[in-house]
């Protein structure tokens, strides 16, 4: 019975010791690896993400768009959608539903919400997806799994800053707004 092997063994072009994936640097050697290549998931991507400008398009497509399958393009993908969720401040939040109230109307300042809000939805959605496909993907891979937590909580961590100081900025406009009715009246 013949069995076929399958998959990519990297070796340091250096020393020729075996390199894990989304490795930058030889453990034995130190040697440094350039000329990485990025994902073809992620060119693919950004290839068609740069095409499309219309929000809602946008945010379909984001949503739609199938995690990958390989660690390195997992791990790649959730680095990605991380690093785009922003941080929503009152001041704007604010802003953009005074501007909404007296263009647009009420109905449509809640329907809607800002940009920022809409976006960071979408890709907290696609992190999530990401974190279950991980924990099938890295079931026999703790260090891979780990990584792929890590990065998940780091920017849930960071939204729940967010949402603490958006409620902060959102009392003290609300508290100006008071004391200007009260004083000015």
């Amino acid at each position: 019975m013949a069995f076929e092997k399958a998959g990519n063994v990297r070796k340091c072009p250096s020393c020729g010791e075996v390199v894990p994936s989304m490795t930058s640097i030889c453990s034995s050697c130190r040697h440094e690896f350039n000329n990485m290549q990025v994902s073809s998931t992620l060119k693919s991507f950004f290839e068609k993400f740069v095409t499309i400008r219309n929000e809602k398009e946008k945010l379909l497509f984001i949503s739609g768009f199938p995690i990958p399958n390989t660690k390195e393009d997992i791990l790649e993908f959730a680095i990605l959608a991380s690093s785009q969720i922003r941080p929503v401040h009152g001041m704007a939040i604010i802003g953009v539903w005074y501007l909404r109230f007296v263009t647009l109307g009420i109905i449509h300042l809640f329907w809607k919400g800002p940009e920022a809000l809409r976006f960071n939805k979408i890709w907290m959605s696609k992190i999530k997806q990401i974190k279950n496909k991980g924990r099938i993907a890295f079931i026999n891979d703790s260090v891979a799994l780990t990584q792929l937590e890590t990065i998940a909580a780091d920017v849930e961590k960071e939204l729940a800053k967010s949402r603490k100081s958006l409620v902060i900025s959102i009392v003290i406009i609300i508290a100006f707004f008071v004391l200007y009715e009260i004083f000015y009246s």
